[in-house]
């Protein structure tokens, strides 16, 4: 390690630390801190069980133990399922949008840059109701563009989303 920055040989998975690494510092005190780094763009995406929506699981990639992170991509026409929480409050950030969400059955715009936080009780759902031609369902904004949105559930439960009524 050079400068706090780690170098090849502190990667553990044979990735590179562009890719994803385990790196390594000594503290002052003598400790050692670690930490996980990823180039979210080369991780793989994989679909969604439920609903098909492509996204990158941060929990595996990280080895994340104590929240549930994803990146979704939502394509026009994608949706994720109507769904709400047992235990698990959730935040969501858009990436790259604007993009829509429906919260308790309202439908939303939003914007890029906003962050949500939502309680378990309550019903949500993430879609891209644009269409890839451009002609959307007038809500506000680009349309026929990928909505991308950073998602952590904490605690980090399994499967703990439940199907909503609409």
């Amino acid at each position: 390690m050079t400068d706090g920055h780690a170098t090849d040989e502190h990667t553990t998975d044979g990735r590179t630390p562009d890719e994803c690494a385990v790196n390594e510092r000594v503290t002052d005190g003598g400790a050692t801190d670690a930490y996980t780094t990823l180039d979210v763009g080369s991780a793989p995406r994989e679909p969604s069980a439920s609903s098909g929506t492509m996204h990158v699981d941060l929990i595996e990639e990280l080895g994340c133990t104590e929240m549930r992170p994803k990146v979704w991509h939502l394509s026009p026409g994608d949706a994720m399922s109507y769904h709400r929480q047992t235990e698990q409050e959730e935040f969501y950030y858009v990436l790259s949008g604007p993009a829509r969400m429906k919260i308790e059955g309202e439908l939303m715009d939003v914007p890029e840059g906003t962050a949500l936080r939502i309680p378990p009780e309550t019903s949500r759902q993430v879609l891209n109701d644009t269409a890839e031609n451009g002609d959307g369902d007038g809500s506000e904004g680009e349309h026929g563009e990928e909505h991308v949105w950073l998602i952590i559930g904490a605690p980090p439960v399994p499967d703990d989303g439940r199907a909503a009524a609409e």
